[in-house]
């Protein structure tokens, strides 16, 4: 009866530490894509004059509030 047990313990415990190594792995992976992504960005610095534009900004256009469903009567 005991052996029974013990062989269910070392069951548990074998899949146990497959389950943390897997999701120990995982976590390794990320982190070395983001290192990467620090290491590889670039910035450069956007040089413009006073007044440019890239395109046309229109002006607005003034439009009259919509009504609430009690203003409607």
């Amino acid at each position: 009866m005991l052996l029974l047990h013990i062989k269910k313990i070392i069951i548990i415990l074998q899949y146990g530490v497959i389950a943390f190594c897997l999701t120990g792995c995982t976590g390794l992976e990320k982190s070395e894509k983001e290192k990467l992504k620090e290491r590889n960005a670039t910035g450069e610095y956007v040089y413009r004059h006073h007044d440019e534009i890239a395109y046309p900004i229109p002006p607005p256009k003034p439009r009259e509030a919509e009504k609430y469903p009690w203003q409607e009567k």
